[in-house]
């Protein structure tokens, strides 16, 4: 329940991103910068 709660949160007030969300069926995956481009693809391929 924390999770969705941030994730309407953040919806809410985009000021509040500074780093890139990942979210998945409503569900917070990833917060922040990978230092690997090729872990970013894995994940957002899955989308």
């Amino acid at each position: 329940m924390v999770r969705r709660t941030v994730v309407v949160a953040f919806d809410r007030d985009a000021m509040l991103l500074k780093r890139p969300l990942f979210v998945r069926n409503g569900t917070a995956l990833l917060v922040g910068f990978s230092d690997k481009k090729e872990g970013l693809g894995r994940l957002t391929s899955n989308f």
